[in-house]
């Protein structure tokens, strides 16, 4: 059930992407978001902070499927 609702938050993420990257960027974050301080959420800086590293770390994720 878990990996069907990640598929799922990917395709998401990946079909708005393709026309608003920052809304991709921002439905992403929404997905990954387990909790913690709500000052995360709503301070910009630190919000594109975590979407920089979740950017690094789909990045690295996608890089090393490909060369499987």
């Amino acid at each position: 059930m878990l990996f069907e609702q990640q598929l799922e938050a990917m395709s998401a993420v990946a079909k708005i992407g393709k026309s608003d990257e920052m809304r991709g960027a921002e439905v992403l974050f929404e997905a990954c978001w387990l909790g913690g301080a709500e000052i995360i959420k709503t301070d910009v800086a630190l919000k594109m902070a975590v979407i920089c590293q979740l950017n690094l770390l789909v990045s690295s994720c996608v890089v090393d499927i490909k060369n499987l």
